[in-house]
């Protein structure tokens, strides 16, 4: 990992001087948060369990002139937290923000779901989340510092055939409600909150089993995408950058009198 030359500099933006950790930063969400941080000041560390698709988000950040290192990361790992959160501490200082982005996806009926598919979903969403929650709060706690999880609005609604990641993502909302607490009645100065995307347009559903199933049933992929948006009031998917957008916000001193929350970022569709 290549040492950032100046620390904490003074510059222009909302994250200016603040070095921020972002998982699963190999595509999707991560990359769209990667590069909006990096936008308003941030030195960013991309982190993803594909060391090259990190390469390349930390590629896209310094081409527009933004401060971005890759690391390699197994969230589901502990020792894989350890050793990345003691070489960003040599490298570069100080942790300021944590984005708990990394996730899989599994679907189908909970009657045919192994318990090993069941665990693998388990191990990368709620584990990976645990573990970077307490290494996050461990590596900020002298300092204070923001943690972001991405959770889903799958936590707080209902629906067939995602059973594993609606569990997880259930379980990274309570960690965050608890975590919060815990870093407030310690006086960590540590925020602790939750992002929870609805339907985003990462092409994520094109690796679910029951993807070619509906597009085979629908006709077009246009139908079956618009199948997939039925039950969102906006009926469009969201992209990226939204939920970047609303990540960013949560690690900003915008959000400072914000701990414990969770952000909708959905369409409208847990409102129904």
């Amino acid at each position: 990992m290549k040492r950032r030359t100046e620390k904490k500099q003074a510059g222009t933006g909302r994250l200016a001087g603040r070095l921020c950790l972002i998982t699963g930063a190999g595509g999707g969400i991560g990359r769209a948060a990667a590069l909006a941080l990096a936008r308003e000041g941030a030195t960013v560390i991309a982190s993803d369990v594909d060391e090259t698709a990190a390469e390349e988000t930390a590629e896209a950040i310094r081409a527009a002139s933004g401060a971005g290192m890759p690391v390699e990361l197994d969230v589901a790992d502990e020792a894989s937290w350890e050793g990345c959160l003691a070489a960003i501490a040599a490298a570069h200082g100080p942790l300021d923000v944590l984005v708990n982005n990394a996730g899989v996806a599994m679907g189908g009926p909970l009657v045919d779901m192994t318990l090993d598919d069941w665990r693998w979903t388990m191990g990368v969403n709620l584990d990976g989340t645990f573990l970077g929650v307490k290494h996050g709060i461990r590596a900020m706690r002298a300092r204070g510092g923001s943690i972001v999880n991405v959770s889903s609005v799958l936590a707080l609604v209902g629906r067939p055939l995602i059973g594993a990641v609606a569990a997880s993502k259930a379980g990274i909302l309570a960690l965050t409600r608890t975590a919060a607490l815990e870093c407030a009645a310690r006086k960590y100065n540590i925020r602790v909150n939750a992002v929870l995307p609805g339907g985003v347009d990462t092409g994520i559903f094109h690796s679910q089993s029951w993807w070619p199933n509906l597009r085979a049933d629908r006709g077009r992929e246009a139908d079956a995408r618009r199948d997939i948006i039925s039950d969102t009031p906006f009926q469009r998917l969201g992209s990226p950058d939204e939920i970047a957008s609303a990540i960013l916000f949560l690690a900003s001193d915008e959000a400072s009198f914000i701990t414990g929350a969770s952000l909708a970022v959905d369409g409208g569709y847990s409102a129904g």
